[in-house]
């Protein structure tokens, strides 16, 4: 395979794009088209794969300005590298200090929303905050709470905080929305924003542990969105000597856990008029400060309610007095929830009676969301019409203070206008469509188990998995079945085995209702018993895999009994039947090869077929084996087969005592490993078997320290059968026994 050459054009355009949130170059053809740049669709094709550059000087500094704009390119190192493939040299003085490009290529972890244009009031909190983070200077560890009612400003403060604070933390600042996801999830996000990838860890406690090593070093501030939980918050603080935490929430309970509470209180008639004057302009609020008062009043003085009042004022240009007596004319203003906490549902309705029909139709559907963020594709999926009409329509309810931007052709709601949205719906097509669009679009990513395409599944799972649930209540079970070939893969691969078991189980349930057994047939083999297997529960595994057999030979379907045949197989070899298990594996391969002609098949055979010579002592056999497989699994370009397979051709160049060659073998294994992101265990196999390799080769400190994480890491995959073995190895290596060194699989 040749190597790519990465100091290309089309090579460096391509990262930068994608590091810079552009996921097609629709996307960034029209954010330069912004900035006065037209450029065609097949001309950004063209510079992708590297069969022409841009043209111009101008048109260059104008892409390096919108990919440094979005953290794509982030020194000027980065600029000149992308600037010298294109040969119109480096960038002047002048050129570097108009695009604020700083001198060395640092990680920017800057994670925090965009800050409002009208930020206004709260001054006084904002500088008492700074003092008590910064004293002398220097960052003061500690907890900061933000409390208030829903509206009241918690997360604006929080996000016009954290802009004032960016050069103050080299580290980053991360933001994370506590009540859209997981503890597991963000603390999996934290570790991924440097580098750290510990989504094979399912302990919770375990996660939490290595995390706050991941940032014991580390000058960051952490900022928990919405959080309400005081056990929650305890997951999620680092603890550590470095770090500051800002805490938004509801629940004043959490104030035990900080050190700086603030409850934020509602707007004075002061800061009313302040925030309509900013909007609005001077003039149009000099004669109106006793209408202001009365809205005010009216709304509670709660800010997300005066400035939806003030841009809808700025958009419609109705005067103060009209807006008074539209808000008047909703007899229930102010709506209350259960623990007494005041909604703006009134002001939600004034604004929401002004837009358009079309406007009305796009803001209601928003409430099928439930995720950080969504897409604009997306949105214009579900109401079934064109990008032009969502873009000007999301634009609107954006200048309304009804939507907010998250990222490039992202968007999100506050928590409670989601609400007011989510009560709006009365059709339930708008769902149907939300699942119909991420159907398409894991379609559109590729076969199943392509890797390239699970960043951009990872951004919407939070949308896609509370749909999937959604559709399996409402009897919306066929595109159900079709997500899942994509999805079940995804959730194996990247290590959801929590969410891959509750919904391979709904998975099961709709192909029922839909009288498909093979596709339920489909899910108990490749996901359900595989995982069963994985986790040391080899008697649900090996139920739902005579199931499949069953169904198998009653459909007459020779890839599900040849599938069914090769996970028995596998089966019997985890409970050590060697034997049984070789036989049931060489009818698969029969079937495989003969009948179905199934390369893919064939290469998983072989090596299962390896893994039993290999056991059996017959070493030379499971070399031929694995040979055979992985010359097939490179002419059919299986790289998942192949990282199986030179990590197994490693391991038998350790026993046979040709560590160069073993060495070589399992880096190449590990090195797939990263290509394809996997978080499936590959990573802990591969670690463990260079561990042996260093205990065969005595070196028994490189080998020492990574068999505990080897160890734990079994462990928290439920592979404690693995574990066990390696904790014999760590036995020996600690009494430094270079003449018996362990040979285990």
């Amino acid at each position: 395979m040749p190597f790519k050459d990465f100091r290309t054009f089309g090579y460096l355009f391509r990262k930068f794009r994608l590091k810079a949130g552009y996921a097609t170059l629709i996307e960034l053809g029209e954010a330069l088209a912004e900035e006065g740049i037209v450029v065609e669709d097949s001309t950004l094709s063209r510079w992708q794969n590297g069969s022409r550059t841009p043209k111009t000087r101008q048109i260059l500094l104008q892409l390096i300005k919108i990919l440094h704009d979005h953290e794509g390119i982030e020194s000027i190192t980065e600029a000149n590298l992308l600037m010298e493939t294109t040969g119109l040299g480096y960038l002047t003085d002048s050129e570097i200090k108009q695009l604020s490009l700083t001198p060395n290529s640092t990680v920017n972890n800057f994670q925090v929303p965009a800050d409002y244009v009208y930020f206004t009031g709260r001054q006084n909190i904002v500088k008492r905050l700074k003092k008590q983070l910064l004293k002398k200077h220097q960052i003061q560890v500690g907890i900061y709470g933000l409390y208030g009612l829903g509206g009241i400003g918690k997360t604006a403060l929080a996000i016009h905080l954290a802009h004032k604070l960016r050069p103050y933390f080299p580290n980053g600042i991360l933001w994370s929305r506590v009540d859209t996801s997981s503890p597991m999830n963000i603390l999996a996000k934290i570790a991924y924003t440097y580098g750290q990838d510990i989504s094979h860890i399912k302990d919770l406690s375990s996660r939490i542990e290595l995390v706050r090593s991941i940032l014991a070093d580390k000058k960051a501030l952490l900022i928990f969105d919405n959080i309400s939980d005081p056990k929650v918050l305890s997951y999620l603080l680092p603890n550590t000597p470095h770090c500051s935490v800002i805490v938004t929430s509801r629940n004043k309970e959490l104030q035990s856990l900080t050190i700086e509470s603030i409850s934020l209180n509602t707007f004075s008639d002061k800061e009313a008029v302040d925030l309509f004057r900013d909007i609005l302009g001077s003039k149009k609020v000099r004669d109106q400060i006793g209408i202001i008062i009365k809205i005010n009043q009216l709304v509670g003085g709660l800010p997300l309610a005066l400035n939806i009042l003030a841009t809808y004022g700025r958009e419609t240009r109705l005067s103060l007095s009209q807006i008074l007596n539209r808000l008047l004319n909703h007899r229930h203003r102010l709506d209350k929830l259960e623990r007494g906490e005041m909604t703006p549902r009134s002001v939600f309705e004034t604004s929401f009676a002004s837009l358009s029909i079309t406007a009305q139709q796009i803001f209601i559907s928003l409430g099928v969301f439930n995720g950080t963020d969504f897409s604009i594709d997306a949105v214009q999926a579900i109401n079934k019409t064109t990008k032009a009409v969502v873009r000007k329509n999301l634009a609107l309810l954006i200048t309304r203070s009804l939507l907010e931007k998250s990222a490039p052709y992202r968007y999100r709601l506050h928590p409670l206008v989601k609400l007011f949205a989510e009560e709006k719906i009365t059709d339930l097509q708008s769902f149907k469509n939300a699942i119909r669009y991420y159907r398409d679009f894991l379609k559109k990513l590729g076969p199943r188990g392509n890797t390239k395409g699970y960043p951009q599944i990872e951004i919407e799972l939070h949308n896609l998995l509370p749909l999937f649930r959604w559709g399996f209540k409402h009897h919306d079970d066929q595109p159900l079945l079709e997500i899942w070939e994509s999805l079940g893969k995804f959730l194996w691969d990247r290590g959801y085995w929590q969410e891959l078991e509750e919904l391979g189980k709904i998975i099961c349930q709709s192909a029922r209702r839909l009288n498909q057994p093979r596709h339920y047939a489909l899910c108990c083999l490749q996901e359900l018993a595989w995982m069963y297997f994985w986790q040391g529960q080899l008697g649900q595994a090996k139920s739902l895999i005579e199931k499949g057999i069953k169904i198998a030979k009653r459909l007459k379907d020779d890839y599900l009994l040849a599938l069914s045949l090769q996970k028995l197989g596998y089966l019997y070899f985890g409970q050590k039947q060697y034997h049984l298990a070789e036989k049931k594996l060489n009818q698969a391969l029969v079937i495989f090869k003969q009948k179905l002609k199934n390369q893919k098949g064939v290469v998983d055979t072989l090596t299962y077929i390896g893994h039993i010579s290999y056991k059996l002592n017959r070493v030379p056999v499971a070399r031929r084996y694995y040979s055979q497989a992985l010359k097939l699994a490179r002419r059919i370009q299986d790289r998942r087969g192949q990282g199986l397979l030179l990590t197994n051709l490693g391991n038998i160049a350790r026993m046979e005592g040709k560590f160069k060659p073993a060495l070589f073998l399992i880096h190449q294994s590990q090195r797939v490993d990263e290509e394809l992101d996997l978080r499936d265990g590959s990573r802990t196999w591969n670690k463990y078997r260079l561990a042996l390799l260093y205990q065969a080769q005595g070196k028994f400190s490189r080998a020492q320290p990574l068999l505990p994480e080897v160890i734990k890491e079994f462990h928290q995959l439920n592979m404690h059968w693995v574990a066990q073995e390696a904790s014999e190895v760590l036995t020996v290596v600690k009494k430094l026994d270079k003449n018996n060194p362990v040979h285990v699989w």
